[in-house]
C-alpha cells in the first residue's frame, strides 16, 4: 500500500476569537496500492485541494491517520505549477532534488520534453544557456506541461495533481495521461 488514509477528518482553520470552524471531510478511509490511480471529483468547496495538502503534510486542522511513502517518492502538481529563473535543464531538473544519485543527461531532457509535447522549447532555449524568466515565455498549458516533464524525469512512485491539466486541451491530457500510466500511480482531482 502506497497510501493508507484512516479515519481522516478535516476542518477548516479557527476564524474567529470563539475558535468555530467547520468540517470539510468527516472520517474517510481508503488506500492506494501500487500502480493504481485514483480520480477525486467534487463541486469547488469541498476539500480535494486540503484533501491533498493534508497528504503532503501541509494542513494540521483535523484528526486521524495519514501512511504515505517518503515524500522523496511522491510529487504534488498544483494548477499553476512553480517556475523557477534559470536555464531549461534547471527547469526540469527543480522537482528532482539535489541529492538524486543517477545522472541525467540531455537525451533525458529531450524524452521528457517529447512526452509532456514540449519538444519546441529547446528552440526557444537552450539546456545549459541563458537563465530565462520562464513565466514571461510560457502559456498557462505550457507551464502545466513543463510540470509533467518534471515527472518524468523525477519518476516519483506516486504522483498528486490537482486540477494540473485545466490549460490543457483534451487529445494533449490523455497523451500525457497515458505516457504516466506507465511510470507511476496518480491521484488526480
Amino acid at each position: 500500500i502506497m497510501l493508507r488514509v484512516t479515519d481522516l477528518s478535516l476542518r477548516t482553520p479557527p476564524s474567529n476569537l470563539r475558535n468555530k470552524s467547520h468540517a470539510i471531510i468527516d472520517r474517510m478511509t481508503w488506500d492506494l496500492r501500487l500502480g493504481h490511480s485514483v480520480l477525486i471529483a467534487g463541486a469547488p468547496g469541498t476539500g480535494k485541494s486540503t484533501l491533498l495538502r493534508a497528504i503532503a503534510g501541509l494542513w494540521t486542522y483535523g484528526g486521524g491517520e495519514i501512511r504515505t511513502l517518503r515524500k522523496r517518492h511522491m510529487m504534488f502538481l498544483p494548477q499553476r505549477p512553480y517556475l523557477v529563473l534559470g536555464t531549461l535543464m534547471q527547469q526540469l531538473l527543480y522537482a528532482r532534488g539535489c541529492n538524486e544519485g543517477t545522472p541525467f543527461t540531455v537525451k533525458d531532457a529531450r524524452d521528457a520534453l517529447e512526452k509532456s509535447n514540449l519538444s519546441h522549447l529547446e528552440a526557444k532555449a537552450s539546456f545549459d544557456g541563458e537563465e530565462i524568466n520562464w513565466e514571461n515565455i510560457l502559456s498557462v498549458g505550457e507551464s502545466q506541461k513543463l510540470a509533467f516533464a518534471r515527472l518524468f524525469v523525477k519518476r516519483p512512485k506516486v504522483a498528486f495533481l490537482d486540477e494540473s491539466t485545466s490549460a490543457i486541451g483534451a487529445q494533449e491530457e490523455e497523451d500525457l495521461y497515458t505516457n504516466l500510466q506507465s511510470l507511476l500511480s496518480l491521484i488526480h482531482i
